[in-house]
């Protein structure tokens, strides 16, 4: 789950965080609306928090109850979708979450509407800086990590020192893996 572009957050009906993947991690640790206090979910502004509340008093119910929230980003004013499920067993285990309490799972994606780009959604995911974020795009337009220095205008050392403190934070090993996890979470992004 913690190669997945879009955060998602696993919360108890009393907003207790039981679990998040790295992006949803990176999204409360930034605090851009949505944040963690005490270790409990909240919306930043406080008439969404109430709507986020509501949402979450329906996890109490044994229905398959579904609900969806609007949060909107501080800064840029960008509005984040909430999709709140509550997840059957299976999906549970498959999540590797099913020991934790009843509560939903909460999807969080940029609204499509959003202004977004690759470079910003893969900092946000893997903690990238500006400058290995720039690097891992422009390798899906180049064969050859030589092609991205020239593009970017830096030196070939920088680009391969980049591109080595950037593996571990995308989850790969090879140049090649990262173009295939790049591709995908541009797929599974843009499709929201």
């Amino acid at each position: 789950m913690d190669a997945l572009a879009f955060p998602m957050i696993y919360v108890s009906p009393d907003r207790a965080v039981q679990w998040a993947n790295k992006a949803g991690e990176t999204l409360l640790r930034n605090g851009a609306g949505l944040v963690s206090r005490n270790g409990k979910l909240y919306a930043k502004d406080i008439r969404e928090d109430e709507h986020l509340q509501q949402a979450l008093s329906g996890a109490r119910r044994d229905d398959g109850y579904n609900a969806s929230v609007r949060v909107t980003m501080s800064g840029d004013g960008s509005t984040l979708s909430l999709m709140l499920i509550r997840p059957p067993q299976r999906l549970r285990r498959a999540i590797g979450i099913s020991n934790l309490a009843d509560g939903f799972l909460v999807f969080v994606a940029l609204d499509p509407s959003a202004p977004s780009t690759l470079v910003t959604r893969i900092q946000q995911a893997w903690g990238l800086t500006n400058a290995e974020a720039k690097l891992a795009v422009n390798l899906l337009e180049a064969d050859k990590l030589e092609s991205v220095s020239e593009k970017l205008e830096i030196s070939r050392n920088t680009a391969k020192s980049q591109l080595a403190s950037l593996f571990p934070k995308a989850g790969v090993r090879r140049q090649s893996e990262l173009v295939r996890k790049l591709v995908a979470m541009a797929a599974i992004r843009d499709s929201f």
